[in-house]
């Protein structure tokens, strides 16, 4: 006989788990989300079959029906390596290349940094069609991985390239993003992310023209190389760090927003150091604070930099389930781990919770604001208590995000199963 899961006990246990000051078996009241706010999720392909297959199909329908989403950013990843096997320093690479698949070389999982992980063109383009079928607005996010294995593996915002590399590397690069561009057109998404954390190729007048320049070729269709542009919503997601000298003077503009629909930035600001799983309260006090050596509140970074380019603003977010994450976001779940983070719930579920609280009422004040997507929804389905990564699937982090996406408290908001 199989065992009967609980179905009302999730969302309380979660509301218990939290300390929220309720009494016993009562309804929290949740502040609905404004209709501006796109209920979004990131959607991390990061092998050749994640868009493909049984397995995406359900996890994508869960997206909608138990993360309430309204939006998906699909994020795709291509590498820069030296196809030379005798050379390690990528970071002087200026080639980009795909990570294609197949049944027969790839088969295991992980088995290699940048073997087997680029869907193809055809599941991309398919992904599209059937989330915009569920009725989920849709980005594509082609996203720019370092190295070729796991020892040579470095950070994107590291990438610079000198006057004598600078052409052939932004030409590999517009090779690859006009890939993504032509699904997009294609296939009718409604967002395109140019970049996302490079800041090492934003930080000078020569480098922000070339990115003028490929915002220009996309909308015209030269990119593309046919004529037809892509009409709909551009944007460039930088990495929070990158935006503080930005934000402290407005009259810098450090970045190229100003050709675009959208800000975008990627929020892991530290939040608060002490203690490793710290309350709501002092998570939700940590986003006007400058207690962590910016110089002001992460909130109002981001309002000065709305402000400086007078352009809505969307943020991607996330958390690992694992203690110490509101002091480290960006750490990865293996450094975390080195750093004696433990896997726990609340970890991720509270800066989840308080990042909601926080950015609801602003959303209502001015109309700029267009939420938050949540990092992340892997289309491989991975998740679950005992998983320390940044996956909110099967965890108190996704009953939080369902609550918020809802707009009400309700029982239908539980972890979703993991049971294949």
């Amino acid at each position: 006989m199989r065992p009967v899961r609980p179905r009302l006990l999730p969302p309380l246990l979660l509301v218990l788990a939290l300390a929220v000051p309720a009494p016993a078996g009562a309804a929290r009241s949740i502040t609905p989300l404004p209709p501006t706010w796109r209920e979004g999720l990131n959607v991390t392909a990061f092998w050749w079959q994640d868009l493909s297959g049984p397995r995406f199909r359900t996890w994508l329908g869960r997206a909608r029906s138990s993360a309430r989403a309204r939006e998906v950013t699909f994020v795709i990843p291509w590498f820069q390596y030296f196809s030379d096997r005798n050379r390690s320093d990528h970071l002087n690479a200026t080639e980009i290349h795909r990570s294609p698949g197949d049944a027969r070389t790839c088969r295991r999982i992980g088995s290699s940094f940048t073997r087997c992980k680029t869907p193809s063109d055809a599941a991309v383009a398919a992904a599209v069609r059937r989330a915009r079928s569920l009725g989920l607005r849709v980005v594509l996010r082609p996203q720019l991985e370092v190295g070729r294995n796991a020892r040579t593996a470095t950070d994107r915002d590291l990438v610079q390239k000198g006057p004598g590399e600078k052409r052939a590397w932004f030409d590999s690069y517009k090779r690859f993003l006009s890939t993504y561009a032509r699904i997009a057109r294609d296939t009718g998404a409604e967002g395109l992310v140019i970049g996302t954390g490079l800041s090492g190729m934003t930080d000078s007048e020569d480098d922000r023209a070339e990115w003028r320049a490929i915002i220009a070729e996309l909308r015209s269709g030269a990119l593309m190389g046919d004529g037809r542009g892509y009409r709909g919503e551009l944007t460039y997601t930088a990495a929070w760090d990158s935006i503080v000298e930005d934000a402290k003077d407005p009259e810098q503009h450090l970045f190229f927003w100003d050709a675009l629909d959208l800000v975008s930035i990627s929020a892991e600001f530290p939040l608060l150091a002490e203690p490793p799983d710290p309350t709501i309260g002092a998570l939700t006090a940590a986003w006007a604070s400058s207690t962590t050596g910016l110089p002001a509140g992460p909130a109002q970074l981001v309002r000065n930099i709305q402000a400086e380019y007078d352009k809505p603003v969307g943020l991607s977010l996330g958390y690992l389930s694992r203690t110490g994450t509101a002091a480290f976001p960006e750490k990865s779940d293996y450094d975390q781990q080195q750093a004696g983070g433990v896997v726990r719930e609340s970890a991720q579920a509270r800066p989840v919770r308080a990042a909601f609280d926080v950015w609801t009422p602003i959303a209502y004040d001015g109309g700029w604001f267009r939420g938050i997507s949540w990092n992340e929804w892997p289309a491989s389905g991975r998740g679950g208590v005992k998983d320390g990564s940044f996956s909110v699937q099967g965890k108190a982090a996704e009953v939080e995000i369902c609550l918020r996406h809802a707009g009400v408290f309700t029982p239908r908001c539980r972890r979703s199963s993991l049971r294949r």
